[in-house]
């Protein structure tokens, strides 16, 4: 079975099914956007390659560390720069512009992290990009480019939230512009 492996990776999340905290793991094949490892119980399993989640639950995260690269693949596929990109839509401030693309390098719900207008990679909504300490959406965002299906899933499963806390941010966005516009 060691010749199928193609390098090894380490675990750093909360330990539980399959997997544990800051343990070594062989790795024996990558099907992007997934790893396939061997686990605590021998078992030959998928997990995804950037936020590996053994719980299930949206906020249960953890993530890898390459250890070894026996062949080059796994820093070829799992040193990604970036996930997808997304284009804002609304009202422009410093780190976010109008209808400016940008870099997603993670999904860390309820976060997208973003390489933003300031070129630091920081932290935005899923459901409502804006200020850190805005009281309200000043925008939303459209998918550009999803590498892996992950930007399309975290929006859409925010559709229902949009649906039960007052409807989409671009009408939110809309009717704050034309008050904007009023008052000049």
């Amino acid at each position: 079975m060691s010749d199928n492996i193609i390098g090894t990776i380490i675990y750093k999340g909360k330990t539980g099914n399959g997997l544990t905290n800051e343990k070594e793991y062989r790795v024996i094949n990558i099907v992007p956007p997934k790893v396939e490892i061997i686990d605590d119980y021998n078992n030959i399993v998928l997990f995804d390659m950037f936020a590996p989640n053994p719980f299930k639950d949206p906020l249960q995260y953890g993530k890898w560390e390459i250890k070894e690269d026996i062949t080059g693949v796994l820093h070829q596929e799992m040193d990604i720069i970036r996930i997808g990109k997304l284009k804002y839509i609304g009202r422009s401030f410093e780190e976010l512009t109008d209808g400016q693309t940008y870099i997603i390098k993670k999904i860390n719900r309820p976060f997208f992290q973003v390489v933003d207008n300031t070129g630091k990679t920081q932290q935005y909504f899923v459901n409502m990009p804006s200020p850190l300490l805005a009281h309200f959406p000043y925008g939303y965002w459209e998918i550009e480019e999803d590498l892996y299906g992950k930007l399309n899933n975290e929006l859409f499963n925010n559709q229902e939230y949009y649906r039960l806390f007052g409807g989409f941010p671009e009408k939110t966005y809309n009717s704050q512009n034309n008050e904007e516009k009023k008052s000049l």
